[in-house]
């Protein structure tokens, strides 16, 4: 089940907390399992949709326990090789993450362009739960520095589209 589902399931709230635990979980695990896949590089070679897999992973993890540099690191490769194989569900998830991260290091500009690629190409796949997530994301940091205007339309944006779908 991808963050999609769970969003979908349990709404935003209950989303993160669910990453969050997965992460305190597995933390461990997807490091070894990203270490192993790194050193598979070189031994085997690992599909493009799975090296964008484990980075996209690594930088959840990293995104979970504070580490957004770190998160970053891994997200900007992956997002690059998303344009690769015109993976663009790949690039909208990941581009969601990096304005999260973006966000959290206070870089205000970066991180709405990443929200504003995301709502583009949501709205390009016809996937209004990613429209809904990276719109309601560049809502909130309008919210935070105080344009209350734009952050309102955004929100009621994501609501409108919310009621399309159902949910």
């Amino acid at each position: 089940m991808d963050w999609v589902d769970l969003f979908e399931k349990d709404g935003y709230e209950n989303l993160a907390k669910s990453l969050l635990l997965r992460s305190k979980q597995v933390g461990a695990e997807i490091n070894i399992n990203y270490q192993i896949g790194i050193d598979k590089f070189n031994i085997v070679k690992i599909t493009l949709e799975g090296q964008i897999g484990i980075l996209n992973n690594l930088a959840i993890n990293h995104l979970l326990n504070g580490a957004y540099k770190k998160s970053l690191e891994n997200y900007q490769p992956a997002i690059e090789m998303t344009y690769e194989n015109n993976d663009i569900y790949s690039q909208c998830v990941i581009a969601i993450g990096m304005g999260i991260a973006y966000w959290n290091l206070n870089d205000q500009a970066e991180s709405r362009g990443y929200f504003k690629l995301a709502i583009h190409l949501s709205q390009e796949l016809g996937h209004k739960k990613l429209e809904i997530l990276a719109l309601n994301n560049l809502a909130f940091t309008f919210e935070s520095i105080g344009d209350l205007v734009r952050a309102t339309e955004l929100y009621e944006n994501a609501l409108l589209l919310n009621r399309e779908i159902g949910l």
